[in-house]
């Protein structure tokens, strides 16, 4: 160890700028402060009126200050003995350093009330100057931090300069946090990031501060000097809890538990000096004022009731704007709460979704909600929800076909994915070894949804086995899909449009004549006005298509077919559709490897412009009378569409719900749900014809065969007016 008194005093009292600025500084008796360095020379003593008079030169000398603290606690700091610390360190810097942040914080507080928008320098300036005081609170983090590190006994008399040093600015600096509102006049949005970020390391250096202090004792053997100096920290302490009482509860309590610690640790030396009443005055005050926070927070949940229902409402609201405002408020509260409340937040709605009668908006709003909010949750609660709702329990897999994996840390991520995986190929073969029970097809449904959601082949968490298991499981689905009955059957649209995509995902592991299977049966869907998800899930396939090689054989009846769906996707009336179309049919053209397709898509000059204006970044031109008639007709009928629906559910709601009448009591059919599937399959069958007749002449035996059709039609009508069910 030794002793470099006279190398900090070198340090502070010479320097490279010596001879224009530091003459004024030497003179300067009690104003004087350290300010800044050359590199690694020396740092600069100037008064502060020499600073006012210069202010250019003080915020130029300002930016070189964190680099002189971190060259005196880093340097020097480390080499001194506990013993010389105060009289070769903290007494030489650290007078100084809290003269700098008296005058910083005054600097601050005169120049902010003229901060606006338009003033770019200022805005610079005070920026400059909220760094310098963040980074001067870490090099006094340092300081404190060294002393606590030292497993060597510490007396007060070895570091008595610190203590109320630091302490004088922590109150300042919070000072300035609590009335930064009115000091920064309605442009605190300007500097909020580096006021929140001073905030959080003057907290950091006070916890620092308390753990010193605890290290510290007096003992009856204490000078006079060392007792002063004592009582003199626990006032400073006193004062500073009147400064932080309404602007953090924890740290507000956690300093009034170190002040009664300390007063009691030290009772017997410091009692006859302690201002008694001030401290329980203080006390009781700040009791009290929490007290009637209580209240307030008493009063505020009996509302509160009453507001999160009108949040939940918000987000089930039809209204997507509604709904997505409804979200990122909820979300906002989720991350400025606690990480107990956010996760309480994802386990109800995770049970929602499980209670979700069916596919619904609420169900698509309930699971962007829980989304958003695993982003925001502690590894920790993402362990327990994986806890609660286990992957490997089905029942569990509604909910985690809605989960983004990306918000699951790594090793987290892995378990899942195997987990998902193993069930979901487990319920994919029961369904088959069903013998494709169409009345179970939901739970089908759910598993490739859930497939989709986490098994995508770029993924580094699945292994090439995995890979391989999925693309033979959902091939065989596939394979034995009755596609006739696709054609009438919505829950078989939602198993087409979830194995569509995935069947995209996986070109590379299936045999080449699947992927025409697919392209036949979209061509033909496209046909019959499907509902947008399948539309889109059709998009997403031609794309991972492109790179699929057809064999010669096969390219006069597949590529013609890839052309009529993109002609037909390209001129959809839908904008969104039309939007996604125009994206998906770039990407086709750059990667297909049957160049052929894409001229042949572009059969209109319309469709031509569309595309040309979408590679160039042309917006489209105003909308003619006619296109805009033609707009709202069919937005007017897909609305007229959705509202239908949604009448004739509520209908067969209130009658599944309604209380059968005691005079008419309903006789359910044995085979009702057999006869209803047979029927709509048969509808779809007939509807399928009409496009396929639309495009070629109809062949010689075709209505002869329609003619037997309609016998047969009214025979089936007489036999169902005899055994009408009453």
């Amino acid at each position: 160890m030794f002793a470099p008194s006279a190398l900090i005093k070198q340090f502070l009292y010479s320097g490279p700028l010596a001879g224009r600025e530091d003459d004024a500084a030497r003179s300067a008796g009690g104003n004087e402060v350290l300010i800044g360095a050359h590199n690694f020379g020396n740092p600069l003593i100037v008064d502060l009126a020499v600073l006012g008079r210069r202010a250019g030169f003080a915020v130029c000398l300002l930016r070189r200050l964190p680099g002189v603290l971190r060259i005196l606690t880093q340097m020097f700091l480390p080499h001194i003995s506990l013993s010389e610390l105060e009289q070769n360190f903290f007494s030489q810097v650290i007078p100084k350093a809290v003269k700098l942040f008296a005058y910083l914080l005054h600097d601050l507080s005169s120049r902010a009330s003229g901060l606006t928008s338009q003033n770019l320098e200022l805005q610079q300036t005070l920026r400059t100057i909220l760094q310098t005081l963040g980074q001067g609170l870490e090099a006094l983090t340092t300081c404190v931090h060294h002393v606590c590190s030292l497993d060597e006994a510490v007396a007060l008399d070895n570091i008595q300069t610190l203590p109320a040093s630091v302490l004088h600015v922590l109150r300042s600096t919070f000072i300035h946090c609590r009335d930064s509102e009115y000091v920064y006049s309605g442009r605190l949005h300007m500097v909020s990031d580096l006021l929140q970020s001073i905030f959080k390391k003057a907290v950091f250096l006070h916890k620092q501060l308390m753990e010193l202090m605890d290290k510290i004792c007096i003992d009856s053997s204490a000078t006079n000097k060392e007792i002063r100096d004592m009582v003199t920290v626990l006032h400073t302490v006193l004062e500073l809890c009147a400064v932080i009482s309404s602007m953090d509860h924890a740290l507000h309590a956690n300093t009034w538990k170190f002040l009664i610690k300390q007063s009691l640790k030290h009772q017997t030396l410091v009692e006859s000096q302690l201002r008694h009443n001030d401290i329980i005055k203080g006390l009781s005050d700040d009791i009290l004022a929490s007290y009637h926070r209580c209240l307030q927070l008493a009063e505020h949940m009996k509302l509160s009731g009453t507001q999160e229902c009108a949040l939940v409402d918000a987000v089930l609201s039809p209204s997507m704007l509604t709904s997505l405002l409804a979200m990122d408020c909820w979300c906002f509260l989720a991350r400025y709460g606690t990480a107990e409340l956010c996760a309480h937040h994802i386990f109800l709605l995770a049970q929602l979704i499980k209670s979700c009668p069916g596919v619904c908006c609420q169900l698509y709003n309930l699971s962007m909600l829980l989304r958003r909010l695993l982003f925001l949750t502690a590894s920790d609660h993402q362990i327990e929800f994986i806890r609660e709702f286990p992957v490997g329990e089905a029942e569990n897999m509604i909910v985690w076909q809605h989960v983004f994996l990306k918000a699951f840390k790594s090793e987290l991520r892995k378990q899942v994915t195997n987990d998902m995986i193993s069930v979901g190929i487990t319920l994919c073969r029961r369904w088959l070894n069903d013998h494709y029970g169409y009345g179970n097809v939901e739970q089908l449904n759910t598993s490739l949804s859930a497939f989709l959601a986490m098994c995508n082949p770029q993924d580094k968490y699945l292994e090439p086995d995995q890979q391989y298991a999925v693309s033979e499981v959902i091939g065989h689905i596939w394979a034995l899909l009755d596609l006739k009955k696709v054609f009438c059957q919505p829950y078989l649209h939602q198993t087409v449009s979830l194995l569509v995509p995935l069947l995209g995902n996986y070109t590379q592991f299936l045999e080449s004549h699947i992927s025409i299977q697919v392209v036949s049966l979209a061509a033909s869907l496209c046909q019959l006005d499907p509902p947008d998800h399948v539309l889109f899930a059709v998009l997403f396939f031609l794309v991972c298509v492109a790179k699929v090689f057809i064999s010669q054989d096969m390219q006069s009846e597949v590529l013609p077919k890839l052309s009529a769906l993109f002609a037909a996707l390209l001129s959809n009336h839908s904008w969104l559709i039309h939007q996604h179309a125009l994206e998906a049919f770039t990407q086709f053209a750059e990667e297909t490897l049957h160049e052929d397709v894409v001229p042949q898509s572009l059969c209109s000059e319309e469709i031509k412009g569309k595309v040309v204006n979408f590679l160039n970044k042309i917006n489209p031109s105003a909308e003619t009378e006619e296109s805009r008639r033609v707009r709202i007709k069919h937005e007017n009928n897909v609305i007229q569409k959705y509202f239908i629906q949604k009448e004739s559910t509520d209908v067969r709601g209130e009658v599944l719900n309604a209380k059968p009448s005691a005079n008419r009591v309903r006789h359910e059919h044995p085979h009702s749900r057999q006869l209803e599937l047979e029927i709509e399959a048969a509808e779809g069958a007939l509807k399928a014809l009409q496009p396929l007749l639309q495009m070629s002449p109809a062949p010689d035996w075709l209505s002869r065969r329609l003619q037997n059709l309609e016998t047969l039609l009214l025979s089936l009508k007489g036999q169902a007016d005899e055994k009408m069910v009453n």
